[in-house]
C-alpha cells in the first residue's frame, strides 16, 4: 500500500477545509501559524539518583578476597574419573560430593560425570576454590548450591577450568529445579584471577537466587538461555566476559521487591553475543565503568523492516489520536465515495466561519499521530486520488489492521532483542560501548540518564528510548543507525556530544498516546484550548548535537525548548517531514541561546514561536540546494556568523545564534543562490506553509518492557 494511496483520500477531504486556512491570520514567525500564548515547559527531573543511593552496591572484603589457606584447606581432587577428598567438611557419595561445613574447599582434576554439591548451615559461609577443576554433570548443575550463608568460588591464578551440564532436563531437588551450570539457591560470589569455561547445554550459566557478585576472574559462557542471572541482584566489579546466550546475557529479575532486581557494573570487559537481550535488569541497571560490545537479536540487519515515516507528519490537526480501528470500520461505510475527477463536495454555507474566523477544529482535523506504518517510501510524495485504490484501501484496513503493514514487532509478543534494558531506570556515567541491536539499544519504561562514557549505538529500532525522561549531560554519543534516534516523553539534554542518524524522527518527544490509527482528530490543529498540563517536551540547554533523520529531525508532540548547546540538524528531503517539529495548536517552540541550524525540505517547515528571546529565521530558498554544498551566513558587514555543509539536498533554514540582531539583515548564501533576510522581528518567516495535510497513522510508539 503506498504513502501516495493512503495521503490522497486525506487531500481529497481537506479541500474544503484547508481553503479558510488562507483567509485566517498568521503569524509570520512560525511558518503560518496562528498566533497565541504559548504553552511553556514545565521541567521534569529523574529521582533515579535517590534510588541508586538506596541499593547496595558495596563490594564487601570478602568479595573482593581471593586469598585462602591451602594448609588448612579440604582438598577434592578427581583422578581416574573418581573424588578423593582430604579433609573435612566434604563427603562422597558415587561420584558425587556433597559440602556439608563451613571452610575452604580447593578442587582440581576431571570427571565425565558428577557433582559439586553444598548443602551447609544457614551460618556457614564456603569458599570453593576452582584449580584446573574439569566437572560435566550428565544430570544435573556441576555445582549446585543448595544451603549456605553464603557461598565465594575463587577461579585460581593461572588456573583454567570448564563446568558442563549435559542433560536434557535437571533433575528436580524437592521444590528446588536447578536449571544452570552453577545454581545457588543463597547469595553468591565469584572472583579470582582465573579462567572459568562454561557450557550450559539444558538452560542457563551461572544463576543466584539471591545476590550474585563477580569481583574478577574471566569468563567464556555459552548458554542454551541466559548466560548469568542474580535474581535480586547482580554486582560486576571486574571480570573479562565472553558470552554466547540463547537468551539474555545479564539479568536480575526480581520484579517483586522494588529493593531488589538491580544490575550494577563498576568495570570489566563484555563481549555478549545474545539472541534477546544483553543486560537486562527488572529495576535500576547502573553502569560507572567498562568495555562493553555487544549483539543482541542478530544485530540491527536483523531487525523487522522499518521504511518511511509517520503517515505525512503533522499536518492540519491533532499531534495524537484520531479514529481507531472500529471508527475506521464505521467510517469506510459513510464516507463519499468519490469518482476519479470528481472535486470534493463543499461545505454546508450554515458551517462556514465567519470573516476572521477559523474554522472550528476542535476535534484536530487531519492530523493525528496513529498505530505506526511500515513499508512506506521516504521519498513518496501524494500525487493521485483514485476512488478504486482509495476504496480498497480504506475496506482492507478496516477489516483487517494487519494486512497492510500495520504490524509492528513490539506489539507481537516477539522476543525483546535490546542491547541494555530495565524496567525502572538506567543511569551511565562512565565506559565504552559498541551495541548491536535487533531492537533497541538502550531501552528503559522509566528513566535514562547518560552523564558520561562512549556509547557507539547501532539499533534496528529506537537508540534510546525511555516510557518518561531521558537526560544527556556528558559523554559521547553515536547513533551509526536507528529507526527513532532518541525517543521520550520528557527529553532534557544538558550537555554532551550526540550524532544520531535516524531512518524516521532524529528526536521524538512522545508520550505514545497514539496507539490507534490518526486521521480525523487527536489533539490540537487549530484548537487552542488543549489539555497542555503534562504534555511531552524536548528541551536542549547544551552540548553539540547532530542530527540526520529522514523524517522529523526534532520532533516533539508538546513543545520544544532551545536553551543553549551547538545544534545541527540535516532534516527530511521529503516535504511530508520537517527539521524541526512541535506539537499543534499552542504549543511552544522557543530559542532563548544556543545556535542552531536545521536544513530540510519544504511543506512541513517550522520556525520559533514568538515567545522566543534570541533572534532566529525560517527561510526557504527559491529553489532546492545539492547536498554537500557549503552554506555561510553573513551578517551586513560581510562577517561569517555560521558555515555549515549539509549532508543532504535542502530548501529551507532556520537559523538561530547569539550573533543575530532583530532589524539587521543577513545573507545567506548557498554554492550560486544568494539570498537576503531582514530579520523584522524577533523569528522572522518567508515561509507560507500551513503545516500541510500529513498526519494520519504514525507516531508515538512508547511501549512496556518487551
Amino acid at each position: 500500500m503506498s504513502y501516495k494511496k493512503i495521503m490522497a483520500y486525506a487531500l481529497a477531504l481537506s479541500v474544503a477545509v484547508m481553503s479558510f486556512a488562507g483567509c485566517s491570520k498568521t503569524d509570520s514567525s512560525s511558518g503560518g501559524e496562528e498566533s497565541s500564548s504559548k504553552v511553556q515547559i514545565s521541567s521534569k527531573e529523574t529521582d533515579i539518583d535517590d534510588t541508586i543511593s538506596q541499593l547496595d552496591l558495596d563490594f564487601t572484603a570478602n568479595d573482593l578476597d581471593v586469598g585462602y589457606d591451602e594448609s588448612s584447606a579440604t582438598r577434592i581432587i578427581y583422578e581416574a574419573d573418581t573424588p578423593t577428598v582430604s579433609g573435612e567438611g566434604a563427603e562422597i557419595s558415587e561420584r558425587n560430593v556433597t559440602i556439608t561445613s563451613a571452610g575452604c574447599y580447593i578442587i582440581s582434576g576431571t570427571i565425565s560425570d558428577g557433582q559439586i554439591k553444598v548443602e551447609a548451615g544457614k551460618e556457614d559461609k564456603i569458599q570453593l576454590v576452582l584449580d584446573n577443576a574439569y566437572i560435566t554433570c550428565k544430570t544435573g548443575a556441576p555445582i549446585y548450591i543448595k544451603s549456605a550463608e553464603k557461598v565465594f568460588i575463587t577461579l585460581a591464578d593461572g588456573s583454567t577450568n570448564g563446568l558442563t551440564d549435559t542433560a536434557d532436563e535437571y533433575a528436580a531437588d524437592g521444590d528446588i529445579s536447578p536449571d544452570a551450570v552453577i545454581f545457588s539457591k543463597e547469595d553468591l560470589t565469584v572472583n579470582g584471577s582465573g579462567k572459568l569455561i562454561i557450557d550450559a547445554s539444558y538452560k542457563h550459566g551461572i544463576v543466584s537466587k539471591d545476590d550474585l557478585v563477580i569481583a574478577g576472574g574471566e569468563f567464556e559462557i555459552t548458554s542454551a538461555k541466559t548466560a548469568i542471572e542474580g535474581k535480586d541482584s547482580v554486582k560486576i566489579a571486574d571480570g573479562t566476559f565472553k558470552i554466547n546466550a540463547g537468551t539474555n546475557g545479564i539479568v536480575s529479575s526480581n520484579d517483586e521487591d522494588e529493593s531488589k532486581g538491580y544490575v550494577y557494573i563498576e568495570g570489566g570487559s563484555f563481549d555478549i553475543t545474545a539472541a534477546t537481550d544483553g543486560i537486562q535488569a527488572e529495576s535500576i541497571l547502573t553502569v560507572t565503568d567498562g568495555e562493553f560490545n555487544m549483539v543482541t537479536g542478530g544485530g540491527s540487519a536483523n531487525a523487522q523492516q522499518k521504511q518511511g515515516n509517520d503517515f505525512g507528519g503533522k499536518g492540519m490537526g491533532g499531534d495524537r489520536g484520531g479514529f481507531n480501528k472500529e471508527q475506521m470500520q464505521q467510517g469506510n461505510a459513510d464516507m463519499p465515495q468519490m469518482q476519479e475527477g470528481q472535486t470534493p463536495p463543499e461545505m454546508p454555507s450554515s458551517e462556514m466561519p465567519q470573516d476572521g474566523q477559523r474554522p472550528d477544529m476542535q476535534g484536530g482535523g487531519f492530523g493525528g499521530r496513529g498505530q505506526q506504518m511500515r513499508g512506506f517510501d521516504d521519498a513518496a510524495v501524494p500525487t493521485e486520488n483514485t476512488a478504486t485504490e482509495l476504496s480498497a484501501m480504506t475496506q482492507t484496513t478496516a477489516n483487517d489492521n494487519s494486512a497492510q503493514g500495520f504490524t509492528d514487532a513490539d506489539n507481537t509478543g516477539s522476543e525483546s532483542m535490546k542491547g541494555l534494558k530495565a524496567g525502572k531506570g538506567i543511569a551511565i556515567s562512565g565506559g565504552t560501548f559498541s551495541i548491536d541491536s535487533a531492537d533497541d539499544t538502550i531501552h528503559s519504561n522509566a528513566n535514562v540518564v547518560i552523564s558520561g562514557g562512549k556509547l557507539t549505538l547501532t539499533a534496528g529500532d529506537d537508540g534510546i528510548h525511555a516510557d518518561e525522561i531521558i537526560e544527556v549531560s556528558a559523554g559521547n554519543v553515536e547513533l551509526t543507525k536507528s529507526y527513532e534516534g532518541v525517543e521520550a516523553k520528557y527529553i532534557n539534554i544538558s550537555g554532551g556530544d550526540i550524532t544520531v542518524n535516524a531512518s524516521d524522527d532524529g528526536f521524538n518527544a512522545s508520550d505514545g498516546s497514539g496507539e490507534n490509527f490518526g486521521g480525523m482528530g487527536g489533539k490540537g490543529g487549530m484548537q487552542q484550548n488543549a489539555d497542555t498540563s503534562d504534555s511531552p517536551y524536548l528541551k536542549i540547554s547544551g552540548g553539540k548535537v547532530y542530527v540526520n533523520a529522514n523524517g522529523d529531525g526534532l520532533d516533539s508532540n508538546g513543545s520544544m525548548l532551545i536553551e543553549g548547546g551547538d545544534i545541527t540538524v540535516d532534516g527530511p528531503t521529503n516535504g511530508g517531514n520537517g527539521a524541526l517539529d512541535k506539537g499543534d495548536g499552542n504549543y511552544s517552540l522557543k530559542v532563548t541561546g544556543g545556535t542552531l541550524a536545521a536544513f530540510g525540505a519544504t511543506g512541513m517547515e517550522e520556525g520559533f514561536t514568538e515567545d522566543s528571546t534570541q533572534a532566529g529565521f525560517l527561510h526557504n530558498f527559491s529553489s532546492t540546494v545539492a547536498a554537500g554544498t557549503e552554506v555561510t551566513v553573513k551578517d551586513s558587514s560581510g562577517e561569517v556568523i555560521a558555515t555549515y555543509t549539509p549532508a543532504k539536498s535542502w530548501q529551507s533554514l532556520v537559523f538561530t545564534s547569539s550573533a543575530l540582531k532583530q532589524g539587521e539583515t543577513y545573507t545567506i548564501t548557498a554554492g550560486e543562490q544568494s539570498e537576503t533576510v531582514t530579520l523584522d522581528s524577533i523569528n522572522t518567516s518567508n515561509s507560507t506553509s500551513n503545516g500541510g495535510f500529513g498526519g494520519g497513522m504514525g507516531g508515538g510508539r512508547m511501549r512496556g518492557n518487551n
